[in-house]
C-alpha cells in the first residue's frame, strides 16, 4: 500500500511542472483573455497595460493582443482591439483582433 501511494505522489509530481510552466511563447501574438486562460498572467497583463498607458479594466485585459517578448513569459501590448471588437483566440495561427 505504501509503494503504491508513494508510486502515485512521484507520478503526480512528475506532471507539476508542466501545469506551472505554460507560457507564451515568442513569434506569436495573443489575446490578453488568452493569456489569462493558459496561465498566471494577470499581473503581466496588467503591467504590460499600465506601461503602454492603456486602463487596466476588464475590456481591455482581455481584447488587447499582446506579443511575448522573452522566454520567461514577458510581454507587451500590440494594439487594443477596438471598443465592441473582441480578440479572436487561435489555437492554430495566433490570435488577433478583426480585420
Amino acid at each position: 500500500m505504501v509503494r503504491i501511494s508513494t508510486l502515485f505522489l512521484t507520478g503526480a509530481a512528475a506532471f507539476t511542472p508542466l501545469a506551472s510552466a505554460a507560457f507564451c511563447t515568442q513569434d506569436r501574438e495573443w489575446c490578453g483573455s488568452h493569456l489569462l486562460d493558459i496561465g498566471d498572467y494577470s499581473q503581466r497583463v496588467i503591467g504590460a497595460l499600465t506601461a503602454y498607458g492603456l486602463p487596466t479594466t476588464i475590456p481591455y485585459q482581455n481584447n488587447t493582443l499582446f506579443s511575448c517578448v522573452n522566454s520567461n513569459g514577458g510581454i507587451a501590448v500590440l494594439t487594443y482591439c477596438g471598443d465592441g471588437d473582441t480578440c479572436y483566440v487561435s489555437n492554430r495561427w495566433g490570435d488577433g483582433c478583426p480585420s
